[in-house]
Parts: C-alpha cells; structure tokens; sequence
C-alpha cells in the first residue's frame, strides 16, 4: 500500500469557467461558480457572481447573496475573443482563481437595480471544463 502511494505523481487540475460572448455586458455578467475558492487572499463562497469590470486592469466580482462573503477586486487579463475566461487550479480540496481573461466592453450608465435584478433572476450562458 505504501508503495502505490509513493508511485503515485502529484496532479495539477485546471478548470475553466468560459463566459459565452453574448452573456458580457458593460453593467457586469453573471457568472456561477459552483465551488468554493480562494481569491485576493480570501476564501469566496460558491454561487452566482456579479463580474464587471472596475477599470482597465481590475475585474469587481460582488456575491449574489451579499451576506458574509465580501466583494473581491482581481486583476484581469483583456480577452481578445469577446468572450470571458476565469482560471482555476485545483489542489486538492481547494480551488484557486489564477487568472482571469475579460474583454474590454463599452462603457455604459450602470443602474445598481439592474445588477440587482439580474442577479435575483440570472440568464447563465458560462460552462465548466474540467
């Protein structure tokens, strides 16, 4: 038995979270992540995100139910596709967001009840590939 624990290789998983191009929108685009993860430091539930971004190089993510998990601000890599991608690595039981592509959207007025509502009844265009 120990024997096969000692052949045995690490692993290294990745996981992406591709957002479909329809789905980005300037106010921000709901994401689910359907595990909990560690970002910025701090570990964030799973759940349904807000993710927009908060200038050039900073993607805001805010939690659907804004309870205990805080706000989390990251820094973003431009998507050339139109299309988002979030980055995950995974060891052992945790998940950590390592990257995060976003494409540059146009700048609009963004209503706060807007953002709101879209959380409450999300239209979710992201899948998972593990």
């Amino acid at each position: 038995m120990k024997e096969a624990a000692a052949n045995r290789r690490p692993t290294l998983n990745v996981i992406f979270i591709l957002v479909t191009r329809p789905s980005i929108r300037s106010d921000g685009s709901v994401v689910h992540i359907p595990f909990r993860f560690h970002a910025g430091g701090i570990e964030m539930e799973s759940g349904n995100y807000l993710v927009r971004r908060f200038d050039d190089n900073v993607l805001r993510f805010t939690h659907s139910r804004r309870t205990s998990t805080p706000e989390i601000m990251i820094l973003g890599n431009h998507a050339e596709s139109g299309s988002g991608t979030l980055v995950f690595i995974e060891c052992g039981d945790r998940y950590l967001l390592s990257k995060a592509f976003w494409p540059a959207v146009s700048s609009g007025h963004v209503d706060e009840a807007d953002n709101a509502a879209s959380l409450r009844s999300p239209q979710l265009m992201n899948m998972l590939i593990h």
